[in-house]
């Protein structure tokens, strides 16, 4: 139960120098503004549906945030991935971690499920059945938040967006 809080913290932490960094950066500084990045293999476009790439980290950085957001839970990440986009006065956060097997990343994903109830951050826990896929929805830390699988990467995003639908079908679709 003392693990949520820290949680809280740390996605309101993570969104704000998010924000306070896309708005004090000169344009054309981040690289990330030019166009999309292929990142060892994975791809984060420039612009998906209006939304432009503002932000992205990457290795040690990202594997550290995620890890901190994962408690720890003795599964190797190896490798991470933490984009933002914005549109307007929308955005979207993905945190990507990828698992060395499919086994491991749906062993992670099911640990963050098993604690969300539990969560005094994240609440309104639902799950979305696709032909393709499970996704769970819960909303807590100021987003709407949807977490799933897919081979060995597991999936996070916080979005703040009027049209949440669009917004994540975007997301499934893109990334």
């Amino acid at each position: 139960m003392k693990k949520a809080v820290p949680l809280l913290i740390v996605l309101t932490v993570l969104a704000a120098v998010t924000v306070i960094s896309i708005r004090l950066l000169p344009a054309g500084q981040n690289n990330a503004r030019q166009g999309g990045r292929n990142v060892r293999g994975h791809i984060f476009p420039g612009n998906v549906g209006g939304y432009n790439l503002t932000d992205l980290v990457e290795g040690e950085a990202a594997q550290a945030n995620i890890e901190m957001l994962h408690g720890g839970v003795g599964i190797e990440v190896t490798d991470a991935f933490v984009a933002t986009y914005t549109r307007d006065r929308e955005s979207f956060i993905l945190w990507i971690s990828v698992s060395g097997t499919e086994d491991d990343a749906h062993y992670l994903l099911d640990i963050m499920d098993e604690k969300i109830p539990a969560s005094t951050v994240f609440t309104n826990r639902q799950v979305l059945q696709t032909e393709s896929n499970t996704y769970y929805y819960v909303t807590g830390a100021g987003m709407e938040n949807f977490y799933w699988v897919e081979g060995t990467r597991v999936f996070w995003v916080g979005i703040m967006a009027q049209n949440l639908m669009e917004a994540l079908q975007l997301i499934i679709n893109n990334f």
